[in-house]
């Protein structure tokens, strides 16, 4: 998203596992706690491959994929 100048807020996350919060922080973002996730307000995507399909999607005017 950086690389094509597209407006997005990121959270961080440290990968912590000694933090008691680590997991309880991923599932606040997500039910279930797996990153990277993208928030688009009805739902979320986190699947890698599925967030570069929608992004793809959203923005056709942008080279995002291979053909």
């Amino acid at each position: 998203m950086t690389a094509f100048d597209l407006d997005f807020d990121e959270i961080l996350i440290r990968f912590d596992v000694e933090d008691p919060t680590f997991k309880q922080q991923l599932s606040q973002i997500h039910a279930n706690a797996k990153v990277p996730v993208l928030d688009v307000g009805e739902f979320k995507i986190w699947d890698s491959l599925a967030i570069c399909e929608y992004l793809a999607q959203q923005n056709p005017d942008l080279a995002l994929c291979v053909a």
